[in-house]
């Protein structure tokens, strides 16, 4: 399955007609879309070892850490930033189930999903952003 494939499902799931459990849906396809397209390049381009001595995990990443060791490198830190807020809509649109959804929040949310994957593509695809990404952890933990 390609992680875009998400990314039409949270834009079908989103309509002003739609029901709350699918504009809810429709945030947190859009955030797996992002971590996704990510995650499969780190499990790819970034070994385990690396991985568990940066505190990301082992097959499984640590969505929380894997924002913050983005957001710590100066080049992907606005994708850090971006893919943390994402996760923190998807989080709300999971769990909290006291807080209206609404059309308009739902579409902002997919709408800033798209954004970040265009941002990632201005870098250079998710690929590049891993290879940073992996040159500033092997600088940070003595790695090269």
């Amino acid at each position: 399955m390609n992680p875009s494939d998400f990314m039409d499902t949270a834009s079908r799931l989103l309509a002003p007609s739609r029901s709350e459990s699918d504009l809810r849906s429709s945030i947190s396809r859009a955030y797996y879309a992002c971590y996704q397209t990510i995650r499969i390049e780190v499990n790819t381009h970034m070994s385990i070892q690396l991985r568990q001595q940066a505190g990301l995990g082992g097959k499984i990443l640590d969505h929380g850490k894997l924002c913050m060791a983005l957001k710590g490198c100066n080049t992907t830190a606005d994708i850090g930033t971006h893919l943390e807020n994402l996760k923190t809509a998807r989080h709300s649109a999971d769990y909290d189930l006291a807080k209206v959804i609404d059309f308009r929040k739902a579409d902002d949310n997919v709408n800033d999903a798209k954004a970040l994957l265009a941002e990632i593509s201005v870098l250079g695809g998710a690929a590049k952003v891993v290879q940073i990404l992996r040159a500033h952890l092997q600088a940070i933990h003595g790695m090269l």
